[in-house]
């Protein structure tokens, strides 16, 4: 019974933290370029995670890693959390919040393609209409009513969530198999992250902006680095290790709807009810999946 409680205690806070995501970020893109943002909140967080992992002894299994093992982390760092991390930022910079969290919402379905091409594990019937319930959910939600919305822009940002749903979704199906520290290989990847991201920083020339950040910009980034980042991937790591991962994971699509709610009060987001019902099938495509399990 202490072990479900810790488990649902972490979940809640995970929920809460990653729900603010689409708002803090919307909040710094609109007066910071993404590569900026996401290198400074990355190394931000890779800071926390390295101090977390020296406080538990963690590192000394740094060296027990083989060669293969930390090139795959390293990979897979770049797949799931830079390529992923950074089309959705350019997502979020150029559609409403909830547009652009609710499309790349994808990913669950996407995990569904993809796990059946790496594993060989068989499209049913309720598979595939899984997929589709998403993929007309997202449909709706990238029109919002209106099919010329879909240009300039809002292409873009379209594109650039449905690319890193994809990201994230490869990263999932493939990280499933593998049997590395988790906790060591959450430090990995944020590494990775935010090397990638201050190459980029620089290469892009906004890394000279740093000296312009102002003291709410800063507690925007340390927020996201420090608490949505390095808090909450590992609080979700905890309450998956002390609860049902069924149970816990099935929480995680709370998360939507709580950001919408967010995105509201925080941004004066009107809640589009394309939104609503896009969300609605992407979830039902979700349950479809869930039982089919």
């Amino acid at each position: 019974m202490k072990e479900t409680k810790k488990s649902y205690g972490f979940a809640v806070l995970t929920i809460f933290l990653w729900s603010t995501l689409a708002t803090v970020s919307k909040l710094l893109l609109n007066s910071l370029d993404v590569m900026l943002v996401l290198a400074v909140s990355s190394t931000i967080g890779a800071v926390a995670l390295l101090l977390y992992n020296q406080l538990r002894g963690n590192l000394k299994d740094l060296w027990q890693c083989s060669w293969k093992e930390l090139i795959s982390m390293c990979l897979l760092g770049f797949l799931g959390f830079f390529l992923y991390n950074w089309f959705y930022l350019l997502g979020i910079a150029r559609l409403p919040s909830q547009q652009a969290m609710v499309i790349n919402y994808l990913w669950p379905a996407l995990i569904i393609v993809f796990s059946s091409i790496i594993y060989k594990q068989k499209m049913t019937g309720k598979k595939i209409l899984a997929v589709l319930f998403s993929l007309v959910g997202v449909t709706i939600v990238a029109m919002n009513g209106n099919p010329r919305a879909l240009v300039g822009g809002n292409l873009q940002g379209v594109l650039c969530c449905l690319a890193a749903a994809v990201c994230y979704a490869l990263y999932a199906s493939i990280n499933k198999g593998q049997t590395y520290p988790k906790e060591l290989s959450m430090f990995i990847v944020f590494a990775v992250t935010a090397v990638s991201s201050i190459a980029g920083a620089s290469f892009s020339g906004s890394l000279s902006e740093i000296s312009k950040l102002t003291i709410g910009m800063w507690a925007g980034l340390f927020f996201s680095g420090v608490f949505i980042n390095a808090i909450g991937y590992t609080s979700w790591m905890l309450a998956l290790e002390y609860g049902k991962t069924a149970v816990i994971s099935n929480l995680a699509y709370l998360i939507p709807f709580l950001s919408m709610v967010i995105a509201r009060i925080v941004l004066k987001e009107e809640i589009s009810m394309y939104s609503i019902i896009g969300l609605f099938l992407i979830i039902s495509g979700i349950g479809i999946q869930i039982r089919e399990q």
